[in-house]
């Protein structure tokens, strides 16, 4: 999610979101969770253009934007300081996720595009780094000058 004059757009994910997504349920390694709980992953369109397209699932979305809200307020004062991850602590901050993609997923096709664009990212071979580096190269090479 970006921040912008506009308010929330969600058409630009933020990479931190892609890259915890990749780190818990899609490491790359065999037995990862996304693996083992394959059928987990299916899309909120019934039929026609989108039915095909797997997307992350509300809840695991609501629990990594959460586990980002720890680690933030784990650095609230200027440094390090850990705090518990529980849900005495964060029940509040999940819901108020699960309610903000609730209220998303009322426009039935942003939202699939939304959960669907975070699955291809984050399930992904390619690291979100070697994605942003490429990117950056190619935004750098001026083809026009190059020699046919």
């Amino acid at each position: 999610m970006v921040l912008n004059r506009t308010g929330l757009n969600f058409t630009n994910t933020n990479p931190i979101i892609i890259s915890t997504l990749k780190e818990f349920y899609f490491p790359g390694t065999r037995g990862s969770l996304g693996e083992k709980h394959a059928h987990m992953f299916s899309s909120s369109i019934e039929e026609g253009p989108g039915s095909n397209e797997l997307e992350i699932p509300l809840p695991m979305l609501a629990i990594v934007a959460t586990t980002l809200h720890s680690a933030l307020d784990d650095w609230a004062s200027g440094e390090r300081k850990p705090t518990d991850f529980n849900a005495e602590r964060y029940e509040d901050v999940y819901n108020a996720h699960v309610t903000t993609l609730k209220t998303i997923q009322k426009k039935k096709l942003k939202y699939h595009r939304l959960m669907s664009n975070l699955y291809n990212a984050a399930s992904s071979k390619a690291s979100i780094r070697s994605t942003n580096m490429a990117r950056n190269a190619i935004a750098l090479l001026n083809l026009d000058a190059m020699e046919e």
